[in-house]
């Protein structure tokens, strides 16, 4: 192995939460089978957001959730709880609506407003956004890559959000779910954070460690660049 891939392996472990080196089974090399990141849209959730940050970080699983800016004001959360349990957050915009075609001014207020409000509340520069519905253009990622954001979709969508029941979130994650995925869920809804936390010790008993997006970013050795498109980092 050469020797930047084993200082990208050694910075990138260094994020992980000290538990999580413990976890799952590991590969016949003596590491993790694969690298998987969990994220979440569509925080906070009020009360229901500390106990799950809690499941969470009690099973070495570090998560990337992409906050909006209205969920912050109607649900006021400690933000810097987030990075206390070992996650990241992410820019998910103000008001959630589809971004496609939209001024240059309300994109200043989507993402730039909410990248600054997460700063102030949490301590902490979010370096990702996700459009809502993964919908974006150019002058999205212009102003994403001005503001130092990368932009996340994902590879593995188990649509929690329409009307699932927690075991089909679960089988649909779990049959897709592979070394390098991002997958996306919404910790907004109780069965999606009941079937997180079933999903987290399934990947773990495989031999999968859960880390953050940019944990995975680097261990993958993507540069992760502002303004700049990521589904994978298979």
């Amino acid at each position: 192995m050469g020797k930047r891939i084993l200082a990208l392996l050694a910075a990138a472990m260094l994020l992980l939460p000290v538990r999580a080196a413990a976890c799952g089974s590991v590969s016949a090399g003596g590491g993790p089978a694969g690298y998987i990141a969990l994220t979440f849209d569509d925080g906070p959730s009020g009360p229901a957001t500390e106990a799950f940050l809690q499941a969470l970080e009690q099973r070495g699983a570090a998560c990337t959730f992409f906050i909006c800016g209205y969920r912050m004001q109607d649900f006021p959360t400690d933000l810097s709880a987030y990075a206390a349990h070992g996650h990241e957050l992410g820019v998910h915009g103000w008001s959630h609506i589809y971004l496609r075609s939209e001024s240059r001014t309300t994109l200043e207020t989507e993402l730039g407003d909410t990248a600054q409000l997460i700063e102030e509340m949490a301590g902490l520069r979010p370096r990702w956004f996700r459009p809502p519905g993964g919908l974006y253009d150019e002058a999205v990622c212009t102003l994403a890559g001005e503001l130092d954001l990368s932009i996340a979709l994902w590879s593995v969508d188990p649509e929690d959000w329409n009307h699932r029941t927690q075991a089909q979130i679960v089988s649909s994650i779990l049959s897709q779910a592979g070394d390098g995925d991002v997958v996306l869920m919404h910790d907004i809804f109780p069965a999606s954070r009941a079937a997180a936390l079933e999903i987290v010790d399934a990947l773990q008993a495989r031999g999968y460690a859960l880390v953050t997006l940019s944990t995975l970013a680097a261990i993958k050795g993507a540069a992760a660049e502002a303004g700049a498109v990521y589904s994978c980092f298979g």
